[in-house]
């Protein structure tokens, strides 16, 4: 599997990324990458999170604020029907994308940065 940047149809540009199908990551048996298609492997999330009773999956909610204390992340947001919440948790999980909220409002200013990769 080779991997190319930029636009077009030039299958014949040097690839930032090869990875070999057949091979292992260092060699402990175990597969060293998994590939899915975006629509399907959130259909999968999706249903995971339904079935259990602890969880609430919120949809169409926009993010404005994120605030850690040392045992918790209070996370404020607009809710579908234009009500801003509050929800405190343990954690956050931040997957909103390579230009969301969690990424370029608060990972980012924090010097966590997406580097490109280097093959």
């Amino acid at each position: 599997m080779k991997f190319i940047s930029g636009s077009g149809h030039d299958l014949m540009k040097t690839p930032f990324l090869q990875n070999r199908l057949g091979s292992s990551e260092g060699g402990t048996g175990h597969v060293g990458f998994v590939f899915h298609k975006q629509p399907e492997m959130e259909r999968a999330i999706r249903d995971a999170v339904a079935s259990f009773d602890c969880c609430d999956f919120r949809t169409q909610a926009t993010l404005s604020s994120i605030e850690e204390d040392g045992d918790s992340v209070t996370v404020e947001y607009e809710d579908s029907q234009g009500r801003r919440r509050k929800l405190k948790a343990p954690f956050l999980v931040g997957a909103d994308g390579k230009t969301g909220f969690v990424r370029k409002q608060y990972l980012e200013p924090k010097s966590v940065l997406m580097e490109p990769c280097k093959g």
